[in-house]
């Protein structure tokens, strides 16, 4: 009986009940409408905090978000740099199109564009992992530096294995190539 209650707290009432599915492992290629939802919740709110109101003009996006965003306009996007429009609300709804309405690549394009970015906040890959692996997405942040698909937790702790016996300098090479050949499977390029 204490086993069924602590396994029904995990649980929606409604699963509980047997209404809706249990929550299931997500196919590779795949991005739930609760995973768009929790990874944008993450991404909005470090972007609220990041916005600063300036006295004499219109609202905008403090550091480090405002660098990193700039980067991403002109390095993944291709866009002018001139043509950057800085405010808040505009920033804020271009990349909330991104989690509402692209693909997984666009997606976790982004997130990992953004956490290879030199000014990420040391806490942001962290928090996307936590993130992927609340919702059972099939994808996974390792080294604090790409995002990685994964087929079960024992793969990804072999994964992350790997990347922590390369860590020597001696092989800073072959961590790389492993790095650089888990951002082509996240992109579909095998």
């Amino acid at each position: 009986m204490a086993e069924d209650m602590e396994q029904r707290k995990r649980l929606s009432f409604e699963q509980a009940e047997g209404i809706e599915p249990l929550p299931a492992q997500l196919q590779l290629r795949e991005i739930s409408p609760k995973l768009r939802a929790a990874l944008w919740h993450l991404v909005h709110g470090h972007l609220i905090r990041a916005r600063q109101h300036a006295e004499y003009s219109h609202d905008y996006i403090g550091k480090p978000w405002s660098t990193i965003l700039k980067d991403e306009y002109v390095d993944r996007q291709h866009g002018m740099v001139d043509d950057f429009d800085d405010t808040a609300k505009n920033l804020i709804a271009q990349v909330r199109d991104i989690f509402e309405r692209q693909n997984y690549t666009a997606i976790f394009g982004w997130l990992e564009f953004v956490i290879k970015h030199p000014s990420c906040p040391p806490n942001f890959a962290g928090e996307v992992e936590g993130t992927l692996r609340l919702c059972q997405a099939a994808y996974r942040v390792v080294d604090k530096k790409v995002i990685c698909p994964i087929g079960s937790e024992t793969e990804h702790a072999t994964i992350v294995r790997a990347f922590a016996d390369l860590a020597s300098t001696q092989f800073n090479g072959a961590r790389a190539h492993l790095r650089n050949a888990s951002s082509h499977l996240t992109a579909g390029k095998c």
